[in-house]
């Protein structure tokens, strides 16, 4: 597929590359199922950086015209009508809402603010669904951020008190972005409270987890996913890591810890199998939990963040109270980005274990 993408060009290249792949779909010559090709195809047939190529595909799939078939390819899914002939129900879409430019794709009676209205509130759906109040005693101390690509995201976050001593602990991706990865992870808040309502063992959870994604999902979602349960009684926090990036342990002193034990990504296989790792917490250790949107985001020179960096900042700042290390972590994080926007959902939760903690026998 040759493109005529430029840097003579004042428009960016995504947005080079979003007109001309818009305008194609809109002509008919890529109709529902044509599959474009993987990211790294066209980044190299282009000469292009694969960011530019990602973002592009991104923006096209949160207005419906894409789907994304794993992390390097997408199919085409919407088919519009030819132009001058609309019949009702179509969405409506210009260049503008993709590009920034004013060229109509085509004319539609159905506007786009009427569909993100709807976007909207979905999205109040999403925040509600998110903790009200996180835990701040002198046993843990808990903040979080979450921070949508788009109007609706595919991230979430969760602590649950399951009873006088146990906290559970969890955050979690869907692969894709927009509505259809916002239904996946609003599933997945859904089965979470279900087997805990059922008084399941961590192993037990991302089972019955794992199957219920794998029967009810399209084969190319999955989510990453990481579930633990802190004993303020003893310290011991037992967890289990489905495909998700390592949480970060910092100790009082010493390297930093990953939490990598477990398996694989929910919905992947269907009889995946999960190992149980453990840690024992102590007074002021830090817990940093975070998707993959925190560490990717990319700067103006297409630079990615990265968890060297992220490690940096939190080893400079643990002594801080733990509002202040969220604060100077995003805060880093925007600084690194410039005016690049983010392009994926960002989710960061950090657990600071209380001054008064302290072990009891089992």
């Amino acid at each position: 597929m040759l493109l005529r993408l430029t840097e003579l060009s004042q428009e960016p290249l995504y947005k080079q590359l979003i007109a001309q792949l818009s305008e194609r779909i809109s002509n008919g010559e890529l109709s529902i199922g044509a599959v474009l090709p993987t990211i790294g195809k066209m980044a190299r047939k282009h000469h292009v950086n694969m960011n530019t190529v990602r973002r592009a595909y991104n923006e096209l799939e949160k207005v419906g015209f894409i789907q994304r078939k794993g992390e390097d390819s997408a199919v085409v899914t919407f088919s519009p009508p030819r132009l001058g002939r609309i019949s009702a129900g179509h969405k409506s879409i210009t260049l503008h809402s993709l590009t920034g430019t004013t060229t109509p794709l085509f004319s539609e009676p159905m506007e786009k603010r009427e569909l993100n209205d709807q976007l909207v509130k979905v999205h109040q759906i999403q925040t509600n669904l998110l903790p009200k109040k996180l835990p701040e005693n002198e046993l843990l101390s808990v903040v979080a951020h979450c921070h949508p690509s788009y109007i609706v995201g595919g991230d979430f976050y969760d602590c649950i008190q399951i009873d006088e001593y146990r906290f559970g602990f969890a955050i979690a991706d869907a692969c894709g972005n927009g509505l259809p990865a916002a239904m996946l992870i609003s599933q997945i808040q859904a089965m979470l409270k279900s087997e805990l309502n059922n008084g399941n063992r961590i192993r037990r959870i991302l089972e019955n987890m794992n199957r219920q994604v794998f029967q009810n999902s399209p084969e190319d979602r999955f989510v990453t996913f990481f579930f633990g349960v802190l004993d303020t009684s003893t310290g011991h926090f037992r967890y289990v890591n489905a495909g998700h990036n390592y949480p970060i342990l910092m100790r009082g002193h010493g390297n930093p810890e990953r939490l990598e034990v477990g398996g694989l990504a929910l919905g992947m296989f269907s009889d995946t199998t999960f190992e149980i790792g453990q840690v024992v917490l102590t007074d002021g250790d830090i817990l940093l939990f975070f998707t993959d949107g925190l560490t990717e985001i990319r700067n103006d020179l297409h630079q990615e963040y990265g968890e060297q960096r992220l490690l940096y900042i939190l080893d400079r700042c643990r002594h801080r109270n733990i509002e202040n290390i969220l604060s100077d972590v995003l805060k880093d994080v925007r600084t690194f980005a410039g005016t690049e926007s983010w392009q994926d959902d960002c989710t960061v939760m950090l657990v600071r274990i209380g001054r008064r903690f302290s072990h009891r026998s089992e």
